[in-house]
């Protein structure tokens, strides 16, 4: 069961909807580069130093995602029941493919892959995130640190959920992101045969 949040809670999880919504339309109608902290501030009502703390940064803007913590719990009850690649797909099917806002993340992702700086951010975060699966897998298998097999599968994970995001983004989403991910995850599982 999930727990309710409290009034801060909320009130903060809603500035953030605000800042992100506000700054995904002027990064669309003004470039991203040309775009400031302090005129987000000012089209959405929400102090810079509000913004700044709950961000840092433009590029964590375009990249936080209300979300994340959905596929942590949901990966977290499939890896004791599944192998690691299926509970990975799993759980992003099911924290992606059940979401009410694919257009907002259509364009988060235009974004992301249009502008170097916010890659590169993503990049940094995968890196932490590859660590952290990879650390995940080794304590769900009784070890406590994780060997290569651990880390190449979670590096696997996620490039197979970046290349997911990368051509549902280039087909401007013209298809259900869940049958992407599981596209992609099925073609990681039986790589091509070349001779």
């Amino acid at each position: 069961m999930k727990k309710a949040m409290g009034l801060r809670q909320r009130q903060r999880l809603t500035a953030m909807r605000l800042v992100q919504g506000t700054a995904i339309d002027l990064f669309e109608r003004n470039g991203y580069d040309d775009t400031t902290i302090d005129a987000i501030s000012a089209a959405s009502g929400v102090s810079t130093a509000t913004i700044y703390r709950h961000f840092g940064n433009k590029e964590t803007i375009v990249l936080w995602d209300e979300f994340d913590g959905t596929i942590d719990a949901e990966l977290a009850h499939r890896l004791v029941e599944q192998p690691p690649l299926e509970a990975f797909r799993d759980a992003a099917v099911a924290a992606y493919g059940q979401r009410d806002d694919t257009d907002l993340l259509l364009r988060r992702l235009k974004l992301v892959y249009g502008h170097p700086s916010i890659l590169g951010v993503a990049a940094q975060n995968e890196a932490t995130n590859r660590s952290e699966l990879a650390t995940a897998l080794a304590l769900i298998d009784g070890r406590d640190a994780p060997g290569i097999a651990d880390d190449v599968t979670a590096a696997i994970a996620l490039a197979t959920l970046d290349v997911a995001f990368t051509r549902w983004q280039d087909a401007h989403g013209d298809q259900p992101i869940a049958k992407v991910i599981n596209e992609s995850f099925a073609a990681a599982s039986k790589p091509p045969a070349h001779q």
